[in-house]
């Protein structure tokens, strides 16, 4: 079943007002929540023995004789391990304390397909599913009222919103929201109904609410007092911002960055590719300070899978296991939490994760998003990231 709402629909909605009505009185960058968030799907099985390296580990070095970067090419942090040189955005947050690395993220007996292990992801569970951990947690809160989950996306929205009671968005071009043409007449007809002392009051107000939020969207130009890097990230991080700022209630974002399956010539590619996740969060936790919401907002940074500790014959890695997670924020404990999975102990040739995906999750549900973790993320140990 589709889950993406066209702007015909959309439209539609404006008459029928479903599960589609929106809050448009709330403060910039204000949620019902404490904290909005921003997901980032990595997608195609980010290396993360690559990007949080291992540096003091001579195993390191022994399974990767020609993709371990040199001590030159990293940037020291704690523990004995350093990030890819590519992404001093990152070093800036770390140094800053906006900046958690959760190392060993995975969950038992992991699937290698990126389709599988991208819908068990997205499902927050390891047996995967129908619905996400986003679409569960916005199910337990149903009576929160909006516009609330949104993915910048050509694509479908991702399993991670799929809810049985709150249809997600996904824009691509802002003007597809643009009111049509009888938004004059639609708005006095909801004007009317707004002020009847009858049950007509509540679909007026929803209403002109769900008008006044079309045309935020549908206005939406990047406008930013910080200068993001270039690239599509750059761009949809932007967009991000502005749309948090907008005043409409985004409780969450979701958004993919591609090109992560590395499985041959990976040195440059992954060093291209995480110079612009590094410099757009970089960007974009500025940009957010500046609008004055950096403290209402959180990021989580995942891949659907890691890389092979070995090195293979084609100057890549293979789909692996474990890797590691970040979450963004003012107001994180910044730092590193939990172990770095051993190079020394592995399971047929991967990596033996050290936390389970579900804690991290089951921690931003109830730290950030304000919700019950237990009914949102089963089986669950939340992990205190704030």
């Amino acid at each position: 079943m589709s889950h993406k709402i066209e702007r015909r629909d959309f439209v539609k909605g404006l008459f029928a007002l479903p599960a589609f009505a929106i809050l448009g009185s709330r403060a910039a960058g204000d949620v019902p929540s404490g904290r909005a968030l921003v997901v980032l799907h990595l997608a195609g099985g980010n290396d993360g023995l690559n990007t949080v390296i291992p540096a003091s580990d001579p195993a390191y070095k022994r399974l990767r004789p020609a993709l371990a970067l040199s001590s030159g090419e990293l940037l020291p942090i704690d523990r004995g391990l350093a990030l890819h040189g590519a992404l001093a955005g990152f070093k800036k947050l770390y140094e800053g304390g906006q900046l958690a690395i959760v190392q060993g993220v995975g969950y038992p007996s992991p699937d290698f397909s990126h389709f599988r292990a991208t819908e068990i992801w997205e499902a927050g569970d390891p047996n995967g599913g129908a619905s996400g951990w986003i679409g569960r947690f916005l199910d337990e809160t149903r009576e929160r009222r909006g516009l609330r989950a949104v993915a910048l996306s050509k694509e479908q929205p991702p399993l991670a919103l799929a809810s049985s009671s709150t249809p997600p968005v996904t824009i691509d071009d802002p003007e597809e929201f643009r009111p049509p043409a009888t938004a004059d007449r639609i708005r006095q007809m909801y004007a009317a109904y707004a002020r009847e002392a009858s049950s007509r009051q509540v679909v007026g107000e929803a209403g002109l609410e769900t008008l006044a939020a079309a045309e935020k969207i549908s206005t939406m130009r990047g406008a930013s007092s910080v200068n993001y890097p270039a690239g599509e990230l750059a761009s949809d991080l932007k967009r991000t911002a502005e749309l948090l700022a907008s005043g409409i209630g985004v409780e969450v974002v979701h958004l993919s960055f591609g090109g992560f399956d590395t499985h041959v010539n990976q040195i440059g590619k992954h060093r291209q590719l995480l110079a612009q996740v590094g410099n757009a969060f970089a960007a974009f936790q500025q940009d957010l300070e500046r609008r004055g919401i950096s403290k209402r907002v959180a990021v989580l940074v995942f891949s659907e899978f890691g890389r092979r500790p070995a090195e293979n014959f084609g100057g890549g890695t293979d789909h692996g296991s474990a890797g590691p997670v970040f979450v963004i924020a003012d107001g994180v404990k910044g730092g590193l939490h939990g172990d770095h999975p051993s190079l020394s102990n592995l399971d047929n040739g991967n990596l033996v994760f050290t936390t389970d995906f579900r804690s991290v999750y089951a921690g931003l549900v109830r730290d950030c998003l304000k919700a019950d973790p237990a009914r949102v993320v089963r089986g669950a140990t939340p992990l205190a990231l704030f």
